[in-house]
């Protein structure tokens, strides 16, 4: 399986009329690599690109209150645009909320998320 990983600083969760400000986050993207190995491969293992995932971890100032919600967000890599630091977006589902350590005397709110679907990444 290809896996690629990013964190960033910046972003924000919106659900409704609920904006969380993320203070950090990050996110992992795959694919499988399926076995495409057939009686004419010539002895050697062939593959194909499979289905592709992402999935991430974030901090928030706010609590979220809505596992199992689906939520735009918008995750941004917290650095100069001369770093081609990317930004990804996309529909992600909480599937674990809790408290984390504070953060600047600030009590912080810590989330696990699966994208619902396509991670859409962009480099500025």
């Amino acid at each position: 399986m290809a896996t690629a990983s990013v964190a960033g600083k910046t972003g924000r969760v919106v659900i409704g009329t609920t904006v969380a400000e993320v203070v950090d986050w990050e996110i992992t993207r795959s694919v499988a690599a399926l076995d495409a190995t057939s009686m004419s491969s010539g002895g050697n293992v062939e593959r194909i690109e499979g289905l592709a995932d992402a999935t991430g971890t974030m901090n928030t100032l706010q609590f979220i209150n809505k596992i199992g919600v689906q939520a735009a967000a918008t995750f941004g890599a917290g650095a100069s645009a001369a770093s081609n630091a990317p930004d990804i977006a996309g529909k992600i589902i909480i599937t674990t909320e809790g408290v984390a350590v504070p953060m600047d005397e600030k009590v912080t709110y810590a989330y696990e998320f699966e994208f619902a679907s396509t991670a859409t990444v962009s480099v500025a």
